[in-house]
């Protein structure tokens, strides 16, 4: 014959995230109303109910919204350093950051919002990242590598899609709408003001179009007539126009990166021409255009493909393969060396594959950091009743990878003041539900357990510093008897 249940306290949230302290506030949630409205109660006030009950919101007290979920704290950590940073595109807020010196990958905060085709990122070499959000969206974000947050920056001026690229320059970014449009823009990162670059005899820019910006000119590569052409950054006629060599393909993934020239200190143009090629070539433009072959990277480049160069007239060129893959690789350039050049080095992997909206950028950074491990312990709360025989507890829980934990721990007395010296109880669970996407609800026995006064703890635990478990909502149930 099956006991019936009563409930004691339905769910418990803290104001703030606690590890290893105990919590200051308490709500008890309402499941049943709209919008996940939360009931709020002080630890003496925790009242016994029956489920029925509980279902109706028989309750008294205040009520507010819920502040959120209980996980592991987190932040940004240690001294700027060199980093590249690599969002992955297509549909995904993910970000990843690149020690240059450790040569490994660790997950950082995530984008506001999901990179689609046309999504673009690029840094001021410094501090920030600017992005494109990609997508027929006009919203353009920055992300301060020192502190790990997002802002929203002013909107483009139109709607960028597949096509679109950016490349920063004495304080100004350089965008292509990208989507087939003619239109060129430039962004002030000091003003957080967008304008248009008066240009004539435009040409549409669509998948595999790249900008850069050398002294007073920006060249742009084309890829419905593959060739570089220039104009200047005030605006004006576009000239210059150095095609490929025959047969030569640009397409999605095509990127541009320019350093001085020897010598002249004009610029020189080196890029990855995408398509699911490996093309890598150079132009010097103050030498009649012409394009020199270096060596090719070890995989395709394709969509969400990029290239970035780190340091000065020498230093080292990273590549981003793109195309739903996850390549990443390092060539080594040096001022005035022939072609073509030393072997491309294969590096770590990142974590996931790239594809179309993902992008590659430098900047000096901190780490993502977060505990590994640690303790959310409830306040001590009283039934109200001596000898009261606990029956089980129910929890929600996000464990978002694998390499992560959660473990309970229970203990109980009819003493309040002796509560805080009895050992805990860690308490077995199985899952009762399986949502997908890391949710579960588990369920634990709490046969055995008897007392007045109940407290309990979940050590939360992760291999990964950039991802943590999530507890929810605490359900927990006595005999009636």
């Amino acid at each position: 014959m099956s006991k019936p249940l009563a409930m004691l306290i339905v769910t418990v949230f803290s104001l703030n995230v606690m590890i290893g302290l105990g919590v200051h506030c308490h709500f008890t949630d309402q499941t049943s109303i709209t919008e996940n409205m939360f009931y709020a109660y002080r630890p003496g006030m925790w009242r016994q109910t029956t489920m029925t009950d509980f279902q109706s919101g028989a309750f008294d007290g205040t009520e507010v919204r819920s502040p959120g979920s209980v996980t592991l704290s987190s932040g940004m950590a240690g001294d700027p350093v060199p980093m590249i940073y690599a969002l992955v595109g297509q549909g995904s807020k993910h970000l990843y950051q690149y020690s240059i010196q450790d040569d490994a990958w660790t997950r950082g905060p995530d984008a506001p919002g999901e990179l689609s085709p046309g999504g673009d990122v690029v840094s001021d070499g410094d501090r920030y990242l600017y992005v494109l959000q990609g997508g027929g969206s006009s919203t353009f974000w920055r992300f301060d590598a020192y502190q790990g947050t997002w802002s929203v920056m002013r909107s483009t001026p139109g709607p960028v899609n597949a096509g679109s690229d950016m490349f920063y320059s004495d304080g100004i970014i350089y965008a292509l709408q990208g989507g087939g449009s003619k239109a060129v823009w430039s962004y002030d990162v000091q003003r957080n003001e967008w304008a248009e670059v008066p240009v004539e005899r435009t040409y549409a820019m669509g998948p595999g179009s790249s900008i850069v910006a050398g002294g007073s000119r920006l060249y742009v590569i084309r890829p419905d007539s593959p060739s570089l052409i220039s104009v200047s950054k005030s605006g004006g006629r576009w000239s210059d126009s150095f095609y490929t060599p025959p047969g030569t393909i640009v397409g999605p993934g095509s990127d541009m990166v320019v350093t001085p020239d020897q010598g002249s200190g004009k610029p020189l143009i080196f890029a990855l021409f995408g398509g699911g090629t490996n093309v890598f070539q150079a132009n010097s433009v103050e030498s009649n255009g012409k394009w020199i072959a270096y060596a090719s990277p070890p995989s395709p480049i394709a969509a969400g493909g990029g290239l970035i160069h780190v340091g000065g007239a020498s230093g080292h060129m990273y590549a981003l393969a793109g195309g739903s893959s996850d390549g990443f690789y390092r060539w080594t350039y040096t001022q005035g060396m022939k072609e073509p050049g030393p072997a491309w080095s294969t590096l770590s992997s990142i974590p996931e594959n790239v594809g179309d909206g993902g992008g590659l950028a430098f900047a000096n950074g901190r780490l993502a950091s977060g505990h590994l491990d640690g303790h959310y312990t409830s306040s001590v709360f009283d039934s109200g009743k001596e000898r009261e025989v606990l029956d089980s507890i129910v929890y929600d829980v996000t464990l978002p990878t694998s390499g992560q934990d959660v473990t309970m721990y229970v203990r109980a007395s009819d003493d309040a003041a002796s509560i805080s010296a009895m050992p805990w109880t860690m308490l077995p669970a199985s899952i009762l539900v399986s949502a997908g996407s890391g949710d579960y609800t588990l369920y634990a026995d709490l046969h055995g357990i008897i007392g007045r006064y109940v407290q309990y703890m979940f050590h939360m635990q992760t291999v990964d510093p950039a991802t943590a478990p999530f507890l929810h909502e605490v359900r927990l149930y006595h005999m009636a008897v």
